[in-house]
């Protein structure tokens, strides 16, 4: 193949998709929820289940992002990681707020 030929624009030679307009890229987790970001972790539920968040659920957990009142967190209490409500952690010397849960990935099966 000359160089002449692979520098020519491709041109289409055919009538264009009528689904060319309703095209959308991929989905893509690691977009959607910010997994490339250093301060973003993966953790496994296994508590008691609570609204929204099954037993074995996938949290996804930032710890650059500062919470809301009513957002749902991640702290360390007597050394262990505990789901709770922003607004209610138990006001003890001992909890540390660690992260804010961003993403649930829960298994319907």
């Amino acid at each position: 193949m000359s160089s002449t030929h692979r520098d020519r624009e491709e041109k289409e030679v055919s009538f264009p998709s009528p689904a060319r307009d309703f095209w959308e890229p991929p989905l893509s987790l690691d977009k959607e929820c910010n997994l490339s970001n250093p301060s973003v972790f993966l953790l496994r539920y296994q508590g008691q289940e609570r609204p929204l968040v099954q037993k074995g659920a996938i949290l996804i957990v930032d710890r650059s992002v500062k919470p809301q009142k009513k957002d749902t967190v991640i702290v360390v209490r007597a050394g262990e990681l505990e789901l709770f409500i922003y607004n209610q952690i138990p006001k003890e010397d001992d909890v540390e707020l660690w992260g804010t849960v961003t993403h649930v990935l829960n298994t319907l099966k």
